[in-house]
């Protein structure tokens, strides 16, 4: 099975940004248009020429018109030859109408994922995400607030994720899957690599991971695109094995964090 054009993966790619409020260049949109056009257009000339066969009215070329309806007719195969050769081109002219905004966009993007990420972590610093309903029928109503809202700030990060990765690659920075989005949405300076991830892979609780990162100290923000750095996996546990002193000296099995060192 043929894998999706670049073409086709880059036009989704902003189709997706510009659903998220994104702003796309004029020069893009004529472009595009003109591409969506052409690939959607059956018969044109063998049309034009039967307007012009049966209306007297309309001046038009009917030799020119008769050869770009015969041309028309050319096998399905050669048309989707034409239309290969001419994706690599169309693809470079939407990549560089695109790329002045590319920046502006991804800062937009960023701007609304930091700020869900701010008001997130408020809430969860004044109350439990996951404290039950039942716990929270006696808190004051600030506390409720923000446990309600939590839940729903959660929800709004995974959905603002997936347009941030995008707007993040197409102004130029390597996003691939889940584990580079880590970098792209977490401070975690200082912190336990493998905490991090802990945290990260968390799927239980009313916040699943964005709750799990809070408690461990990570600041949720998105990266600056001069500043995003991938955030690898924490190397593997290190098994060594210590000689024990006392009247049974031997060898004792040890598993080493290595990512300890490095806190």
């Amino acid at each position: 099975m043929l894998g999706q054009h670049p073409l086709e993966h880059f036009r989704e790619q902003v189709d997706i940004i510009a659903a998220a409020g994104a702003t796309i260049p004029d020069t893009y949109t004529a472009i595009h248009t003109r591409w969506v056009d052409y690939l959607e257009t059956l018969n044109p000339a063998g049309q034009q020429l039967i307007d012009a066969i049966i209306d007297p009215n309309i001046d038009a070329d009917l030799d020119m018109l008769r050869a770009l309806a015969l041309a028309e007719k050319a096998p399905a195969t050669d048309k989707a030859d034409l239309s290969n050769q001419m994706r690599g081109p169309v693809l470079l002219a939407l990549r560089q109408a695109y790329e002045p905004q590319a920046a502006a966009n991804y800062r937009l993007l960023a701007d609304r994922f930091t700020t869900t990420a701010t008001d997130f972590t408020k809430a969860v610093r004044t109350i439990d995400p996951d404290s039950s309903a039942e716990q929270m029928a006696t808190q004051p109503d600030k506390a409720r607030k923000a446990w309600a809202d939590a839940s729903i700030l959660a929800l709004q990060l995974d959905q603002q994720i997936p347009t941030l990765a995008t707007a993040a690659a197409l102004a130029g920075l390597r996003i691939n899957g889940n584990d580079a989005h880590l970098g792209l949405t977490c401070d975690t300076t200082g912190l336990h690599r493998r905490r991090v991830w802990e945290a990260w892979e968390t799927d239980t609780g009313r916040t699943t991971k964005w709750g799990a990162l809070v408690t461990l100290g990570v600041t949720l923000r998105a990266a600056s695109l001069d500043e995003y750095e991938h955030y690898r996996r924490p190397a593997p546990i290190e098994v060594k094995y210590v000689r024990s002193g006392g009247q049974y000296a031997g060898s004792v099995r040890v598993e080493v964090d290595p990512e300890d060192e490095l806190v």
